[in-house]
């Protein structure tokens, strides 16, 4: 039997519930299911509250959004058209409220399929390609215990616990 584990995590309150007989199990987990329900039931009118805010605000922020998508354009627009009102070797103008002007912005795009680029790169010798590799340990796992050994891995087995709570209404309905 593989070894058993008894993981609990820090923040876990003790349990209200004395344990001792196999009916204090059987409440223990009536119990947790109702907790596990509960807490459900609470992010779901969570999430349902935080939706109907979003749709709330959802307007309103378009409208300000919008509004300042176009006074941007608008900026921009204006700039493009009054270079005098730049001062003489500059790309901004410093206003009382703030400042516009331009940045660049430098990209680069692939114009071959990234294949090809690679095989360029290398043949140039040129550091500019990236290989991440990683061990794919689902794949590793199909390997025999003597194989992992010599790859300098080793499976674990562990038992971890777990409790599954009836539905309520199964439970009702068995009763």
């Amino acid at each position: 039997m593989a070894k058993r584990g008894t993981k609990t995590t820090k923040a876990a309150a003790r349990s209200p519930v004395q344990i001792e007989t196999v009916g204090d199990a059987d409440r223990a987990v009536m119990v947790l299911g109702q907790a596990e329900r509960l807490a459900a039931a609470l992010r779901a009118a969570l999430e349902e509250k935080v939706t109907r805010l979003r749709e709330e605000y959802a307007a309103r922020i378009g409208q300000h959004e919008g509004l300042a998508a176009a006074l941007r354009a608008d900026l921009e627009t204006w700039a493009e058209h009054h270079p005098e009102a730049f001062p003489p070797n500059r790309r901004s103008l410093d206003l009382a409220h703030g400042r516009i002007g331009w940045r660049e912005v430098v990209s680069v795009r692939l114009l071959r399929s990234a294949d090809f680029v690679i095989a360029a790169l290398e043949a140039a010798d040129l550091d500019a390609v990236t290989v991440v590799k990683r061990v794919n340990k689902d794949v590793l796992a199909a390997y025999d215990d003597e194989t992992l050994g010599e790859l300098g891995a080793r499976r674990k087995r562990v038992d971890r616990f777990y409790a599954d709570p009836a539905d309520e209404a199964a439970v009702g309905a068995a009763h």
